[in-house]
Parts: C-alpha cells; sequence; structure tokens
C-alpha cells in the first residue's frame, strides 16, 4: 500500500456524511434555513468535464458568492500545535451584506481582531498585523474550500474514483504545468498533487488534500444555506497530525441588517497589506527553488538571503529587493522569488499589492 492510500485509510472514519432524511436541522445554534443534504437530486447537474466540475464546485461550495442573500456565521476552532496538543481555542464570527460591506472578527487568547468593511474602505479594531497561517485558514476552509480564481490553465487536470470506505467520491487532481518548479511554502518537497475530492452526483466537497499527508482537510455535517454546500465540521491535519478544527455553531439569512459602523477605536482605512510569508501560504500557486551559484558553491560560500518582494495585483512579483546575506547569493535568491506565482489578494472585492519577505537558505551539500 502507498503512502496515498495509507492517508485515505486514516481518513476513513472520520468521513460521515449527514444523508438520512434531508430534514431540516433545528437547534438553538442552527436556524432551520440551513437543511441536511438529504440522497436526492442534486441542485445542480454534474458536468462530464474535469475543469467545469471543478469551476461548479467553487460555485456551490461555502458562501463566497456575491448573488446570495446578507448572512450571518459564528464558528468555533481548536488549534494545535506540531505535536498534536491543542494549544488554542477561539471563535470567528462574520456578518456578510456585499463584498464591500461586512463586519469579521476573531476572538481567542492570543489573536483578537475586528475588521468593518465599508464604502469609504476597510478599517480594522485590535490586533493590526495581517492573520497568520492559522487564522488566515478558517474562513477560507469554510467559506470558500475550493477557490473561484484557481488559474485552471496553469494545471494538468486528472480525475480519479476513490473510495473512503463505502463512500464513493470522485477526485479532481491538479497537476502542475511545470511540477520541477512547484513547491508550497511550508508543505512537504513530495507535496505535488492538489485533490478536490468530491460527490459522484452532487458537487459537495468531502476532502482537500495537498498531497503527501500535508494539510489533509475533510468537509463532514454537510448542509445545503442558500443553494450552496456548507460543511458544519471540518478538521485538518498536517502529517497526520491534528493542525485545526472548525464547527459551525450558527449560519442565518440576515433579515435585518445590522449597525456594521466601525467601532471608535478602530483605525483606517487601510491601505497597505503587509502580510508574513506563512500567512501567503493560502494564497501561493507555485514557488520555484534558486539555481545554486557556481562561483559561490567553488568559494564554498553558503548562508541565507533575506528577500523583500512585493505581489502585484495579478498575483505575479512585481519587485524584489535582497537586504541581507552573503552577496555572491542575492542575485540567484532574488531571481528565485520572482519566478513565485500568487492567487490575487483582495480586500474589500478588489485585488491589491501584498509586500512580504521571504528567507532563501542556500547550503552546500543539501
Amino acid at each position: 500500500m502507498n503512502r496515498r492510500n495509507i492517508i485515505l485509510g486514516i481518513c476513513l472514519p472520520l468521513l460521515v456524511f449527514q444523508m438520512s432524511t434531508g430534514q431540516n436541522v433545528s437547534s438553538t445554534n442552527m436556524p432551520n434555513q440551513a437543511a441536511a443534504i438529504a440522497d436526492a437530486a442534486p441542485i445542480t447537474p454534474m458536468p462530464s468535464n474535469s475543469a467545469e466540475i471543478l469551476k461548479l464546485a467553487a460555485r456551490m461550495n461555502g458562501l463566497n458568492s456575491p448573488d446570495i442573500q446578507p448572512w450571518h456565521i459564528k464558528v468555533h476552532y481548536d488549534a494545535f500545535d506540531s505535536d498534536g496538543n491543542k494549544k488554542n481555542s477561539g471563535s470567528y464570527e462574520e456578518f456578510w451584506i456585499s463584498a464591500t460591506k461586512y463586519k469579521r472578527s476573531y476572538v481567542s487568547n492570543s489573536f483578537n481582531q475586528t475588521d468593518f468593511a465599508t464604502e469609504h474602505g476597510l478599517y480594522r479594531a485590535g490586533n493590526q498585523e495581517w492573520p497568520g497561517l492559522l487564522e488566515g485558514k478558517i474562513r477560507p476552509v469554510v467559506l470558500e474550500p475550493v477557490p473561484a480564481n484557481i488559474r485552471i490553465h496553469d494545471f494538468k487536470l486528472k480525475r480519479s474514483n476513490q473510495s473512503f470506505g463505502s463512500l464513493k467520491l470522485q477526485c479532481i487532481i491538479l497537476e502542475p504545468q511545470n511540477s520541477q518548479s512547484f513547491h508550497v511554502v511550508g508543505y512537504p518537497d513530495n507535496a505535488r498533487f492538489v485533490h478536490y475530492c468530491l460527490g459522484q452526483q452532487q458537487p459537495v466537497l468531502r476532502f482537500y488534500s495537498q498531497g503527501a499527508g500535508a494539510f489533509d482537510t475533510l468537509y463532514n455535517d454537510i448542509v445545503e444555506f442558500q443553494g450552496r454546500y456548507l460543511a458544519r465540521d471540518i478538521s485538518v491535519t498536517n502529517e497526520g497530525k491534528p493542525f485545526l478544527t472548525v464547527h459551525v455553531e450558527t449560519i442565518e439569512k440576515l433579515t435585518l441588517i445590522p449597525d456594521l459602523s466601525p467601532s471608535s477605536n478602530a483605525i483606517g482605512p487601510i491601505t497597505t497589506v503587509k502580510m508574513d510569508i506563512a500567512a501567503l501560504q493560502g494564497y501561493i500557486v507555485n514557488r520555484a527553488f534558486p539555481r545554486y551559484p557556481e562561483n559561490a558553491r567553488l568559494e564554498g560560500i553558503q548562508g541565507e538571503v533575506v528577500v523583500k518582494f512585493t505581489v502585484g495585483k495579478d498575483g505575479k512579483v512585481v519587485s524584489t529587493e535582497a537586504v541581507s546575506g552573503p552577496l555572491l547569493l542575492r542575485d540567484a535568491a532574488t531571481d528565485c522569488v520572482r519566478q513565485w506565482r500568487f492567487n490575487p489578494f483582495l480586500l474589500i472585492g478588489q485585488p491589491v499589492e501584498v509586500e512580504s519577505t521571504a528567507k532563501i537558505i542556500f547550503t552546500l551539500g543539501g
């Protein structure tokens, strides 16, 4: 059994699809506007083309769509350390009116932040830095599990039917056109192929993988909300260890629009996005490795080069600057970073430039 099969085998007991009767889910935390998905006729027929299936999945999973009615969601999350031990808990809450009017809040013992999107720009209270790797995953994993802006032409699309216990799924596999240069920051070097595993008859996302056990994501307790699929229970593991669990406590339409005006301590409007490289992981498409300069190799020069760079609105790196490190290694480091590609970063629905810093490490013999 190969490594891929082992990973899927571990996940089998966790894939439990709520498909019994299709009755409304009724509790104080889950209004009956969200209904459990039944084993019935699909909301939208499944295409036969892999690219069209992926586009449909992006449209049907999560709530990142401009044509839905205002909504409110609140989730609880648990975060785990590198050994798989729980280290933190918190909540994420969002009141969404439109792409340019919303309120988003993170509350935990280590990160507290509230964003207010207004017609005048984005205002922020609490922590002023952008959400890091952990907090940065919470909203996408719940509300945009299949990104709408995947550049399909950058990948070779393959399809594979896979069994998760008695559950049969079809997986759309994205293989980079240039697999030699593909690497995701912070993921294992052998993480190459992105998997989106969906239902056979309905484009319901049930499993996502970056490959090699990196940030495998399971979507359970699926409900239908405003014609979209939403998972109430989501678990993310990294190389077999718990990384993040998310539970949706509330999902409801907003019949009365609340006051979303910025609080008195909010700062803004925000015009510059400076983000840690770890937080950019959710946006990176590929990353080339640097070529070791022959003259530096012959002279036995190794070390770390710090590169400041700017990602343009189209996701391409538009500027680089080596600010420290051995001189003979700097050009190779900046040339490498210029080849990186990202999905565009959106600020109130519009793409903006992002500034960040990367460390490129050169070591002889490895």
